[in-house]
């Protein structure tokens, strides 16, 4: 008789995309979506918006897309209180976010 052995694989995501289309912010509205790659690294999720090249990361999908949109919100604001200042790298980050973010 043959035995079978079953042994527990780990969950892995398979990294995917998806798009967010709210900042969940009382102050700030997304005109157009933005991009996220998601995937799981060691025990953590990690939400990655390359168009923005920051991330969210969380114990769970739903932590790291908040992360993620408060990073975001951030960044608005620090960069809209700089834009006068910001290098070429920043300056293209911001009118990216300039045209997808607006105040409500």
């Amino acid at each position: 008789m043959v035995e079978i052995v079953a042994k527990k694989i780990p969950y892995r995501v398979i990294p995917y995309h998806l798009e967010i289309r709210s900042l969940h912010n009382d102050r700030l509205k997304i005109d157009s979506p933005i991009s996220v790659l998601v995937e799981e690294e060691e025990e953590q999720i990690i939400a990655y918006a390359p168009d923005l090249e920051i991330y969210g990361c969380g114990y769970d999908l739903g932590e790291a897309l908040d992360d993620l949109r408060r990073s975001i919100v951030e960044m608005y604001y620090d960069l809209n209180k700089d834009k006068d200042k910001l290098g070429v790298d920043l300056k293209k980050i911001w009118d990216y976010l300039y045209s997808i973010i607006r105040l409500k």
